[in-house]
């Protein structure tokens, strides 16, 4: 094919476009083959000829390339660690050898310790999606996590990978799990790998001790699905029933999902199915019943901080001042006969740039003055936006970028009766390491940041509509095109099909994020179990405390997998 294409361009009516076109292809089709010929030249072993795949287990944390030589790992038993309570993953590597595989399954029974039983065990074969952008970050990339019961792997890949996720209820009790993960495929014999899950003696906490704000966006969700007129009246086409499935869906990976709507629906607050009514820019009713829907769904999940409106770039002059001087009121009434009303904020002046200082202390003054228990949460991403130690400040909420987040800057607000979270943009970009957005909340544990935000789950800066999937929805290669939004995908999820129905996938970034989260909570256990020790002299407390210092450590480099073994272990003797 190469001589014959030579041979074409030195033609006087060659089409160089055309040609160009096939030698891209080629070029990508040599990659593949050679991608393929070294993963199979790793094999440690030649399967039967009735064998047309093999299957073997990877850490969660690796990222597996359908493009990509797989570097072989030689485990055949998946294994886990985890505390009740808990959602926990392995990842299985399956790698065809005899062309595609259709119909391919992955089942496992339930696990097992003596009469002691896990039943919730999900596997979801992981989807590429293509970045349309030059350079090393570009290509196809692992990140969507399909609810498919059966898939095909088609012959443009040399590995697929299985995400196969465990979780364990609050009263599973501790020991050692053992089970069967069968892989099959049409027109060749099974597979069959053991997995073995250990249960440590202790549960994750149902509250979600660090505070976190990730906006849920139900107008552009509407947008995607109806198509950019239902933006501004979602609320007709995405029912608030719909809009709380999808919540829980994202609810299930412990971060707070906040119902904001961009100020396109029926409320200025941005507050996703409140309706007002308004006489000009007075409101003189609100409809709250949505509204204490989504709350308690996010109180049921064990989230305590709730939205309770967004002032975003509101300035407190004219129009918008009578708007919030007559909505912070009843929105205050109503949290207070609910028993809300210290645990709600309202988001205050997104990233305001310091020319606009006088209007984030209007802001801040109005809720103090007509909202006072209801916090004020204020982002910032430029260094003198943050206050002067002795200033009593302008938010009770402070959340700077990461990079100007400091233990001093918390230490002064502490002592004004304020609390400092960090955030970071983009922060979650598609082509990072697993390790990175999971190390991240160790991070976050260091700085002792009191929460964390992020800007963003689903559907921001989307331009896919659902055409651009797959039936089991798996992205097309134009589900991203080239422009704003392509070249990391900020968002956390994907629509799992064409209707709002259908549900949302999850990324395997969303489920490294849960997974520092909740790395996150078993460092808070051991801190509290050191802080009330009985004999804090005692050589165990000493050992424990050994542990804590070495998470503490921003130079240290151990795995996060072997760190958090090493605190579990710790806080399972500290419990006894």
């Amino acid at each position: 094919r190469a001589e014959a294409l030579t041979i074409e361009l030195a033609t006087q009516d060659a089409d160089i476009a055309a040609c160009c076109d096939r030698i891209t292809a080629m070029n990508t089709e040599a990659r593949l083959l050679a991608a393929k010929t070294a993963t199979w030249q790793s094999l440690r072993e030649l399967p039967k000829p009735d064998v047309r795949f093999i299957a073997r287990a990877a850490e969660s944390l690796d990222k597996v390339y359908r493009d990509r030589k797989w570097p072989e790992s030689t485990a055949a038993t998946l294994n886990a660690e985890m505390a009740a309570n808990e959602y926990e993953s392995v990842q299985l590597v399956i790698v065809p050898l005899r062309g595609k595989l259709n119909d391919v399954q992955v089942r496992c029974g339930s696990l097992r310790s003596g009469d002691a039983v896990i039943t919730d065990v999900e596997a979801r074969p992981v989807a590429d999606v293509f970045l349309p952008i030059a350079g090393k970050h570009g290509g196809w990339r692992p990140d969507v996590l399909l609810g498919a019961a059966d898939f095909d792997v088609p012959t443009d890949r040399a590995v697929q990978a299985v995400w196969i996720t465990i979780h364990t209820q609050p009263d599973t009790v501790a020991g050692r799990y053992s089970g069967v993960v069968t892989v099959s495929a049409a027109d060749s014999t099974s597979v069959t790998l053991p997995i073995t899950v250990t249960v440590w003696g202790f549960a994750v906490p149902h509250k979600r001790n660090l505070p976190t704000q990730f906006h849920f966006r139900p107008n552009q969700i509407a947008a995607y699905y109806f198509g950019p007129k239902a933006r501004g009246e979602y609320w007709k086409h995405l029912t608030a029933t719909m809009y709380r499935r999808l919540m829980t869906s994202l609810l299930r990976y412990r971060i707070g999902v906040h119902p904001y709507d961009d100020r396109e629906g029926q409320s200025r607050s941005a507050t996703a199915y409140l309706f007002e009514q308004r006489e000009g820019n007075k409101v003189t009713a609100l409809d709250f019943v949505e509204f204490d829907r989504n709350t308690q769904l996010l109180l049921d999940h064990g989230v305590d901080l709730l939205y309770a409106g967004c002032f975003l770039h509101q300035k407190m002059s004219g129009d918008s001042g009578e708007y919030w001087r007559s909505f912070m009121p009843k929105m205050y009434e109503h949290l207070q006969a609910r028993g809300w009303d210290k645990s709600a904020f309202v988001y205050g002046y997104d990233e305001f740039p310091p020319a606009e200082l006088a209007d984030v202390r209007e802001q801040y003054a109005v809720v103090k003055e007509l909202a006072p228990t209801v916090k004020y949460l204020l982002t910032y991403y430029k260094p003198d936006c943050a206050p002067a130690a002795d200033d009593p400040g302008y938010a009770d909420i402070w959340v700077p970028s990461l990079g100007l987040y400091s233990p001093q800057l918390a230490a002064e607000r502490k002592r004004h009766g304020q609390t400092t979270w960090a955030y970071v943009v983009p922060g979650f970009e598609i082509y990072r390491s697993n390790r990175d957005y999971r190390r991240l909340f160790r991070t976050i544990w260091q700085q002792r940041c009191a929460g964390f935000l992020y800007f963003c789950t689903a559907f921001l800066h989307w331009n896919p509509r659902p055409a651009d999937l797959n039936a089991d929805g798996s992205p097309r290669k134009t589900f991203l095109r080239p422009g704003k939004g392509a070249a990391g995908i900020y968002h956390l999820c994907y629509p799992a099909g064409a209707i709002p129905e259908d549900g949302l996938n999850a990324s395997i970034r969303l489920e490294a994020i849960r997974d520092g989260l909740e790395d996150w909570e078993y460092f808070n256990l051991l801190k509290d179990l050191i802080e009330r020790a009985p004999q804090p002299d005692d050589q165990l407390v000493e050992t424990a405390r050994q542990v804590m210092r070495q998470v503490d450590d921003p130079s240290d480099k151990t795995d996060p997998a072997s760190q958090r073994r090493a605190v579990a272990r710790m806080i399972e003797l500290l419990s006894r």
